[in-house]
Parts: structure tokens; sequence; C-alpha cells
């Protein structure tokens, strides 16, 4: 899957899916802008993929602030000339807590992060790919944007709101040529992901998924590469699971 000569927009490259997303997408060909609220990391990735001899640049980016975002679509413009395809991978995960105990500063962080910060991105993305004749926009949802996650009220409803204002966007702009999409991670092996839980958790409980293991940043960015590519001309509007399975079924008891 060939991106030569693209340029991208990878928010959340600092670590996990983000950064293995900003990897791949310069192996195959592309420029790409690394967004991250953490300065020290996004530089970090941005210097890796330059030494390696991929261009990539660096950008301070806090999605819910939205003159940071129009900064970030802006360097993408200055220093590659336009953008075709971005991945809107920035996200947080509070701790734990039931619907009635959930504070009002939990559901504010989950949905300026989680959910505005993607509506942001593509407020301001989508013009700078209309200008490109085109163009594929990636939003990383979550296997719970599809279902129901008991303790996690507030993540799911804002990743349950990316899905939606996916498919509003890849109606309203499929006339442009500009394909949105969703991809909807299962239990990933981030540090996100690994923050949420206590030391000495017992892993096993959390292998759920047919196929008994934690999935890898890399296997998420190898759906986002086909999405932004001519692979996936003809899909607009979707959203993939990259679970393991989990969704259709677990089959492993902890217990």
């Amino acid at each position: 899957m060939d991106l030569t000569g693209k340029v991208a927009i990878v928010t959340g490259g600092g670590s996990g899916m983000g950064e293995a997303c900003a990897h791949l997408f310069v192996r195959a060909g592309a420029s790409v802008v690394v967004a991250d609220r953490d300065a020290v990391k996004a530089e970090a990735v941005a210097n890796a993929i330059s030494a390696g001899g991929g261009k990539a640049v660096g950008s301070t980016t806090d999605v819910s602030a939205e003159n940071q975002i129009e900064a970030m679509v802006a360097l993408a413009i200055d220093r590659f000339g336009g953008l075709d395809c971005a991945v809107n991978a920035a996200g947080i995960a509070c701790a734990p807590s039931s619907v009635q105990d959930a504070s009002i500063e939990n559901w504010h962080l989950n949905l300026s992060v989680n959910l505005l910060g993607v509506a942001l991105a593509m407020k301001h993305q989508i013009p700078a790919m209309v200008k490109r004749g085109g163009g594929s926009i990636i939003n990383i949802s979550s296997t719970g944007g599809l279902d129901g996650v008991p303790m996690m009220a507030p993540y799911v409803a804002a990743k349950h709101g990316v899905l939606g204002a996916t498919k509003c966007a890849a109606l309203e702009n499929a006339r442009h040529n500009i394909r949105v999409n969703a991809i909807c991670p299962g239990l990933i092996d981030t540090a996100m992901f690994r923050n949420t839980l206590t030391e000495g958790t017992d892993w096993s409980q959390f292998i759920t998924c047919p196929m008994g293991r934690l999935g890898e940043p890399s296997e998420i960015a190898d759906v986002a590469l086909w999405l932004a590519s001519r692979r996936s001309s003809f899909v607009t509007g979707q959203a993939i699971c990259v679970d393991g399975g989990l969704l259709v079924g677990a089959v492993h008891d902890p217990n």
C-alpha cells in the first residue's frame, strides 16, 4: 500500500496506536505531522522518523483546543504543501466509575478530548483535503463505541459519538472524494490501556477475546494504512472492528 507523495496528520502520534501509524505511514511514503499534547513525545517520534530518512515534523497539539488544531493543519500545509490523510488517534481513559458516581470533570474531559477533539480535527482537516481534490480520514473509536462497558460511561459515550460524527462527515464529504471511516480497537497493548490497571493485575482476566491475547498497535496501524490508501477507495462511513473477535463472543473464562 503506497502513500508516496501524500501528507498525513496523526493526532496522538507520540505513543501507542498513533505512533505506530506515524511510523508505518512514513514507511509507505507519506510525510507526517506527528501531533501530540506531549511536546517531548511528539518531537521524539518525529526525530526518530527523520533519523531514519523519513519526513516528519512534531506538533504540540491539545485536540480539545481549536486554535491548536488550526495550527496543526497549517503546519502540514506550510511544511509539506497540503493534507491528504489523517488519523485522529488522540484519546484519554479516565479512572473507572459508575454512571451515578462519574464526576462532571470526568464527563467533560472524555467528551472534550475523545469526541470534540475528533470533531475539531475533522472541521479543519476537511477544507485542506477539499483543496487537494480528496482525502481520507480515519478516526479511532473503540469497541466501546459499539457496545456498553460497565464503569466506563463517559468514555463509551464519547466513542459512540465518534462513530456518529464519522458517519455524518462521510455522507457530507463523499462528493468531495473525501472518505471518512473509523477503527474500533479492542484490547490493545498500549501504555494508556496498561495505565488503567493496577499493579499486580492478573492479565489473564482481560484476555477474553477468541484470539486469546491483546492486540498490538501495529495491527491498528495496518488497518489505518489500508483505509488511507487507494486500496480502500470505495469504503466510507464504516466502523471497522480490530478486536480479535471480542465483540462476536468471549470464549475465555478467567474463573
